[in-house]
């Protein structure tokens, strides 16, 4: 009985033991993607001099960290022990709000109001801006400045209560919505449009993803009107398109702090037939460079835009 005892412990010994070394022969196949971040390629022994790595501990030590096997099933298994049991992120790029709302951490200070850009230089941008507007109108077109709220900024009621801010007036958003407004810089105050369609229920809410850093389809099409309604020109207001509502947008910020969920994001599609077609290499809406042509539009649009961009684009 004790020879089996011992032969049941010792292959159990040798078998956790090989653990680490399956997880290194098993790698996860994560491209960093969920993370947004690049992760540790495999360190050369060899420097481009042809010396000795001096570092190659070091960086190995990363590689592993980030290839081992299982990495995405044991990200997400640390990931929901902590926010079942204790509601805190595991990743700190990522806060766990109320009735599942998750939020961008690097928001955080331009929520509770604290000012991280100097009145200089809330005065260079405004320089800039103005550079911007005079060489635009010198070729004869028409410059607008849209600023695109945070999504803590529209729905602060889901951020934790720990968050709370009674006065955010202070914060970069406000402070430089405030400089514009005694500017002469062509500008639309989108904060205020979705308070507007919130407060007269006039779109299906949320206008934000709850498990993404940006606005869904619904919030991109108040952005486009309020674009639109600031230039003054007559547009497409697609007041008219039915709605309905599919479960599939994977989350950025669910991506980041559960890896391997399947779980899905309420997502807005609209029945619009979009009158337009790509021109060259056409890949995907975050392409550097993007150029589309319409046979019933008048005039041309030149944007220069961040990731909420992607949304609105198709609108234009």
């Amino acid at each position: 009985m004790k020879k089996i005892a011992y032969l049941l412990y010792s292959i159990l010994f040798f078998a956790v033991c090989a653990v680490p070394g399956a997880m290194l022969l098993h790698p996860s196949g994560d491209d960093g993607s969920a993370e947004k971040r690049q992760l540790a390629e495999m360190p050369a022994f060899h420097d481009e001099e042809g010396n000795f790595n001096q570092n190659w501990s070091s960086e190995f030590q990363s590689y592993v960290s980030d290839h081992f096997g299982f990495r995405k099933n044991l990200v997400s298994l640390d990931s929901h022990l902590k926010a079942d049991l204790l509601h805190v992120s595991a990743e700190e790029d990522v806060i766990i709000g109320k009735d599942g709302w998750l939020f961008y951490t690097p928001t955080v200070n331009d929520f509770l109001g604290k000012a991280t850009v100097s009145e200089l230089g809330i005065q260079n941008i405004l320089y800039n801006l103005e550079m911007m507007q005079e060489f635009t109108e010198q070729q004869g077109g028409q410059f607008l400045l849209a600023v695109v709220p945070n999504k803590n900024s529209v729905y602060p009621e889901y951020m934790p209560d720990n968050y709370y801010c009674p006065d955010r007036k202070n914060s970069n958003y406000q402070r430089l919505h405030s400089a514009l407004e005694n500017s002469k810089i062509n500008h639309t105050y989108l904060l205020s449009y979705f308070y507007d369609y919130a407060k007269y229920d006039m779109m299906p809410e949320p206008f934000y993803h709850k498990q993404d850093t940006h606005w869904n389809n619904a919030g991109a099409l108040i952005g486009y009107r309020a674009m639109m309604d600031s230039t003054g020109l007559a547009y497409q207001n697609y007041a008219d398109a039915e709605c309905h509502i599919e479960q599939n947008w994977k989350g950025d910020l669910q991506n980041m702090l559960f890896p391997d969920s399947d779980i899905s994001d309420d997502n807005y599609i609209y029945n619009i037939n979009f009158n337009y077609t790509y021109q060259g290499r056409y890949r995907d809406s975050d392409d550097v460079t993007i150029h589309t042509v319409s046979p019933s539009g008048t005039g041309s649009l030149l944007m220069f835009r961040d990731s909420f961009g992607a949304t609105v684009i198709p609108y234009f």
